[in-house]
């Protein structure tokens, strides 16, 4: 495959040319994710939300999963939920809130502590709430999370849950090394450990009014009768053969998950217990029963892989929401029109349509159900898709048809494809490869003097290379017609995938974790350095310096010297990951088992790029605002605008950057000369040796915005304290709030009573994520907005 071309299938995943380990490759599944989901809570069978692992926060409504959200990268272990507000937190001491159901998440802050892990939260009630993690750490809120308090625990254990059992003031909490927590008023006068004989971690506790249930390691659950002083009633469930991780409670039902997919459930507080399958053998870490459970019956259960359980009958049957196709997706690629493709070995293919953000299955209409291991798109349209058959698939526009041709007749299996212009290539099992110059309509073998099996074939220009078993490497210098072998490839390793990132130099990966590299079309090779064993699948370029290649066990190198050195990446799976794709010059995708598909969104660059933003203060200012995580030999940013579909790049401005650093940088540039009209402006990041790369793009809508003249916010934009200076006709209660880009309210500022006059007051952005808001006045007599923009 010609992997100059940014429609060439490479291997799913690109690269930013820095050193330290990324943590943004983000799932973006046909079905929900794969990562760890370790807490949920369910309002309803119609809406609920999960967190997990990398940030992420799934949300399921009207029976679908929604597109994740990520607040943070880092691990989320706890979710709590009361009256339309959510909180999440996690690894690094984040705290996030949500007023919009889980569209958007704001920080919140907090002094009183050190940031350690949190594991857990409670909402007591919509203002009161409890945040508690390792070191035996608690904080309290009464405002919704706008100030914490630290409450009395001298016990230093992590803390992995904590519950209260409304109406009654008493607190518990489940901890490591068997240690159980009690507060008696909320919390106020300190929690103290209970007398307890396991030593074993305590993963969780659930309460009401009247009992208290607690499960955790060794196959224990632990029961309470809450309204008296007795001890704690042990119940074996598994002869201590499997952990317990979550307990929900809804008496009379209890329902508890474990490990190895464990579920036990109890119509009579306790007493008796059932196992009904689960059909998982994956570790469940929370189960949450709906609000309406009594009735309705529904609760749901999250864990490893992304698992995503239902039941509909008080824990009796469950059926997995999250299957989907659970196969592995051996080969992916990006057509000229913009369309993603994966497909797997057991014939099935998705699509995602350029611009959309959902994968759908999609139907090759090939005959049988051929197992798809390689595809290629030239630039225009003409692509191939490998079939492990004898014959392959064609498509001439782009991938919306495709029909069967058949490369043989002699029953080899056609492992790998490639594409030029008109040319095809295809290489099969009997160590022959297969040559067309009509896009793909007629085939015939060239001479390759080779009886072992070819597993992949690349082309760029008149240079062609495939590689195979045992090392096996051929090459040519006329397009496939003839094939030699160079004197040595350097392994005698099964070679999987081979890629061009020039006309002349390539790298080929194989089964062993050695990589091979040429910079003379495949004529001598030498042997590079991987740091890893494990199966390499497949590599692919976004330039002559930058690459990745993917392999089993979640394994992503990286390069940032056209492949003399290899550095590990974080992947964030342990999957297998089989193939990959550069989609744009900031946007790469990896794909692999359990129908894995990563996304991230900074490819093989000098800067990581991690955010590129603008917001109108204006009808005629725009004020463009990115952030880096790291930069390399960095020059600076250039910004440039377009005002119109058929107009030309215009220069905004440019800004220095900070040549090699690791630590994060933020810029911004104003642009005094907008429009009303929409815009269209480009981030361009220059190397100090002159070398360009596009970071992206940003679109600005149509000017929409009335401010009201009468309002007065100073600074703007802010980072810090606000001032604001307002005008009431006459006597009137004024709420004042702040709206983020939905309308939703995410800040209230005042709602008080004023005087006919001119008003100033002051307010802190703290906590609140940079962005474009409005500051809303809402009285009786009329609204008054104004645009407030929040930099950090």
């Amino acid at each position: 495959m010609n992997v100059r071309q940014v429609f060439i299938v490479a291997v799913i995943a690109i690269f930013v040319s820095h050193t330290h380990a990324q943590t943004n490759w983000l799932w973006k599944n046909p079905t929900p994710q794969g990562n760890v989901l370790r807490s949920l809570f369910v309002k309803a069978d119609t809406f609920g939300i999960a967190v997990g692992d990398v940030g992420i926060t799934l949300t399921r409504s009207k029976s679908a999963f929604l597109s994740p959200v990520y607040p943070v990268t880092s691990t989320l272990r706890g979710i709590c939920y009361n009256k339309d507000t959510s909180w999440v937190v996690g690894d690094g001491g984040v705290i996030y809130r949500s007023l919009d159901n889980g569209v958007t998440w704001s920080s919140q802050s907090y002094t009183s502590v050190s940031k350690v892990n949190f594991h857990t939260c409670y909402a007591l009630s919509k203002s009161n709430l409890w945040v508690a993690g390792d070191s035996g750490i608690i904080l309290y809120s009464t405002d919704r999370g706008e100030n914490w308090t630290k409450q009395t625990n001298t016990n230093k254990r992590t803390i992995n849950s904590i519950a209260n059992g409304s109406p009654r003031p008493n607190v518990y909490c489940a901890c490591d090394s068997g240690i159980i927590l009690e507060a008696l008023n909320y919390g106020l006068g300190g929690f103290f450990p209970v007398a307890n004989k396991h030593k074993f971690n305590f993963h969780s506790v659930a309460m009401n009014s009247t009992e208290i249930f607690f499960v955790g390691d060794s196959g224990y659950i632990l029961q309470r009768d809450a309204l008296g002083d007795s001890t704690l009633t042990d119940t074996l469930m598994d002869n201590g053969a499997n952990a317990f991780y979550d307990v929900g409670l809804a008496s009379p039902f209890v329902v508890v998950v474990g490990a190895n997919g464990a579920i036990k459930v109890s119509n009579d507080d306790g007493t008796t217990w059932s196992s009904p399958p689960s059909n998982v053998t994956e570790k469940l870490y929370k189960v949450g029963l709906s609000a309406n459970f009594a009735t309705s019956g529904v609760a749901w259960a999250v864990g490893e892989n992304g698992v995503f359980l239902k039941t509909i009958d008080s824990g009796k049957t469950w059926a997995r929401l999250d299957t989907g196709v659970r196969g592995t997706v051996y080969a992916a690629g990006r057509s000229p029109n913009g369309d993603l493709y994966a497909t797997s070995l057991v014939g099935k293919s998705y699509r995602l349509l350029n611009g959309k953000s959902l994968w759908t299955l999609d139907s090759l209409k090939a005959g049988g159900a051929p197992r798809l291991t390689d595809i290629a798109f030239d630039k225009n349209g003409f692509g191939l898709l490998a079939t492990y058959d004898i014959i392959a698939l064609r498509t001439a526009d782009s991938g919306r048809t495709w029909t069967n041709v058949t490369v043989n007749a002699n029953a080899v299996q056609v492992l790998g494809v490639a594409t030029w212009t008109t040319l095809g290539l295809a290489c099969a099992s009997n160590g022959v490869v297969y040559r067309s110059t009509n896009k793909g309509l007629a085939w015939s073998a060239t001479v390759t003097n080779n009886t072992q099996p070819l597993y992949d074939v690349d082309v760029s220009g008149n240079n062609a290379i495939a590689v195979g078993f045992n090392g096996l490497v051929l090459y040519s210098v006329d397009g496939g017609q003839t094939w030699k072998k160079p004197a040595s490839s350097g392994t005698n390793s099964l070679l999987n995938k081979v890629r061009f990132f020039t006309t002349t130099n390539a790298v080929a990966v194989s089964s062993n974790g050695v990589i091979i590299r040429t910079l003379d079309g495949g004529v001598t090779w030498t042997v590079v350095v991987s740091g890893v064993t494990t199966p390499l699948n497949d590599v692919a370029f976004h330039d002559d310096k930058n690459g990745i290649i993917v392999g089993d066990g979640g394994i992503i190198l990286k390069t940032n010297d056209g492949g003399k050195t290899w550095t590990k990446d974080q992947s964030n799976t342990s999957y297998d990951l089989k193939g990959a794709i550069i989609v744009d010059g900031t946007t790469a995708l990896v794909a692999g088992s359990k129908t894995t598909i990563l996304s991230t969104s900074n490819s093989g660059l000098p800067v990581n790029l991690l955010s590129f933003a603008g917001h109108r203060l204006s009808n005629a200012k725009v004020l463009l605002n990115w952030s880096v995580a790291n930069e390399t030999d960095n020059y600076g940013y250039t910004v440039e605008k377009l005002s119109s579909p058929s107009a030309i790049w215009n220069t905004v401005g440019f800004v220095s950057g900070a040549g090699s650093t690791s630590t994060q940088h933020a810029y911004s540039l104003l642009d005094e000369q907008s429009s009303t009209a929409g815009l269209t402006y480009r981030l361009l990041q220059t190397d100090l040796d002159g070398s360009e790369h596009d970071l992206g793009i940003v679109e600005i809508a149509p000017s929409a915005v009335t401010n009201d003249e009468s309002v007065s916010l100073n600074p703007n934009p802010s980072h810090g304290l606000v001032q604001l200076g307002f005008t009431l006709d006459q006597s009137e209660n004024a709420r004042i709030s702040l709206l983020n880009e939905l309308g939703v309210e995410i800040k209230l500022i005042a709602n008080s009573i004023y005087e006919a006059g001119r008003h100033t007051l002051e307010f802190v952005t703290e906590g609140v994520p940079a962005g474009s808001y409005r500051l809303r006045i809402v009285t009786p007599s009329r609204t008054k907005l104004k645009q407030l923009v929040i930099v950090k």
